[in-house]
């Protein structure tokens, strides 16, 4: 019986352990990059209102497509869904990286943006994964200890990736990248083996139009709110860059 519980315990660490290192990597880079902007952009011979995008698209993209794959995650299973993002989210990073190379400024957003879409599915998918493993006596410290932990990638985003461009050089930012790629590969190689698959109830298929409908006005009102600015509000809230969206 002591056996049985100890088995199910490291089974419960493992899990834990697992999706906690997930919201660390898509924590990680919603900072990560902002030290790095300068030198990236110089890099690529643009300006600061264009190299802003690097950072504006990955919170963009990031935010619309987070509810809609924790819905596909309800209806496909947590695991699979999560396992897949991990994958997207080490595919963004390479493109990112392999942007220093080929395919200039335009290749990096588009690798931010499959970035984005990666993170936009680890990170609920763990904190509901969290939430459903642990039982009601622990849930509220486990969902704790998961918030705690995105906020903390969050907060030391901007000095790891100022450790790294220290460290590898300034014209070596895009191993500021390609070093989350080994990471999503042993995650995902601890998720399918570790991880369990629950099943999912029968449900109504998924409504596409109305997800993709929905990403795109979530997407629309950021990008309006971005250009406003609260301290001039009435100014730059009549700005069509702000209402139009």
């Amino acid at each position: 019986m002591k056996q049985a519980r100890e088995q199910a315990h490291a089974k419960t660490r493992a899990i834990m352990v697992i999706y906690l290192v997930g919201l660390i990597i898509g924590g990680l880079y919603m900072g990560m990059v902002s030290p790095a902007r300068t030198v990236i952009q110089n890099g690529f011979g643009i300006d600061d209102a264009t190299g802003i995008w690097m950072i504006n698209i990955y919170s963009l993209f990031y935010a619309a497509l987070i509810p809609i794959i924790g819905k596909l995650a309800d209806r496909r299973g947590r695991k699979s869904i999560f396992l897949i993002c991990v994958g997207i989210f080490g595919v963004g990073s390479f493109i990112c990286g392999i942007s220093s190379i080929i395919g200039g400024f335009g290749l990096l957003l588009a690798g931010r943006v499959v970035q984005a879409a990666g993170a936009g599915g680890m990170i609920p998918v763990a904190n509901a994964e969290i939430g459903t493993t642990f039982p009601p006596e622990k849930r509220g410290a486990a969902l704790g200890i998961a918030a705690a932990t995105t906020g903390l990638a969050n907060v030391l985003g901007a000095g790891v990736g100022s450790a790294i461009i220290g460290f590898a050089g300034a014209e070596n930012w895009a191993i500021m990248f390609y070093l989350s790629v080994p990471f999503c590969l042993a995650l995902i190689v601890a998720g399918a083996i570790a991880l369990p698959r629950r099943a999912m109830r029968a449900s109504t298929p998924m409504d596409l139009a109305g997800s993709a409908l929905f990403a795109l006005f979530v997407l629309l009102l950021l990008i309006g709110l971005k250009d406003i600015n609260f301290f001039d509000f009435a100014a730059t809230a009549s700005q069509p860059a702000a209402w139009a969206p």
